[in-house]
């Protein structure tokens, strides 16, 4: 546990370790390599889904590793749209073509009339200002 470690951090274990020194050194490797396995599974269970594997216990840095299809296509280029259009695919199993349709409407709607309002605002402005 102490080597892998100060591997992650780039550094090499000391040597001269001895009693109560070694059981807290080794006991803070034993912490950080437990949290270091819960934030790693927590972080694949994500990113794998894009096709992204994340490692840093036991090197200097985080390395990530993009997996490929066929060896030579990029997950992380298929997946998105693929769980894109899943999740397009259940909303319209679960909600109605109104509901549907007007949430990207009204998105689209409320830009459009807050951009004009921004640029009507800022020409009010710099006509009473040039007075």
């Amino acid at each position: 546990m102490i080597p892998l470690m100060y591997r992650s951090f780039g550094s090499t274990p000391p040597a001269d370790l001895r009693g109560a020194r070694r059981l807290f050194v080794w006991l803070l490797a034993l912490g950080f390599v437990a949290s270091a396995v819960a934030m790693l599974a927590v972080f694949n269970f994500f990113s794998l889904f894009f096709g992204v594997f994340v490692n840093f216990l036991g090197r200097d840095g985080v390395r990530f590793t993009f997996l490929h299809l066929f060896r030579r296509v990029p997950v992380i280029g298929i997946a998105p749209l693929v769980l894109l259009g899943y999740a397009i695919w259940q909303n319209a199993h679960w909600l109605s073509g109104w509901e549907l349709v007007m949430a990207p409407v009204l998105t689209a709607a409320a830009a459009a009339v807050l951009l004009a309002a921004a640029v009507l605002i800022n020409t009010l402005l710099g006509r009473r200002a040039g007075r």
